[in-house]
């Protein structure tokens, strides 16, 4: 029987999430669940799970002002029942980035886990 693939954002630890918590307060972690439709199969959700990450503009969004830095691709070990990660960054050009991170760029971690096995 072929049961659901999930995928988990950034979450809270349990016996089947290795992912760590968010921090207590934290405005700038997010959790999120996705469950393909149960015709789908876990190869198929795993490949459009790939091209909808994968189809995000390297060059970011509106003319790089968001994560004009692009994008890597850290980890790919979905096929194996692992995880993805890939690492998000500004451009480093904004105001934050200037006043809060000495001109370097933000960077934002992608994880995404499986949610059951095939």
């Amino acid at each position: 029987a072929l049961s659901t693939f999930g995928a988990l954002i950034v979450a809270a630890p349990t016996a089947a999430n290795a992912i760590a918590a968010c921090p207590p307060g934290s405005n700038n972690c997010v959790q999120q669940t996705w469950t393909p439709p149960a015709s789908t199969s876990s190869a198929d959700a795993i490949s459009q799970l790939r091209d909808a990450i994968g189809s995000y503009p390297q060059g970011g969004q509106e003319g790089g002002k968001i994560d004009g830095g692009g994008y890597t691709l850290i980890t790919d070990n979905l096929d194996a029942s692992g995880g993805l990660v890939y690492e998000f960054r500004s451009s480093g050009k904004g105001t934050f980035a200037k006043l809060f991170n000495g001109g370097k760029p933000f960077v934002d971690d992608l994880i995404v886990e499986p949610n059951g096995s095939a």
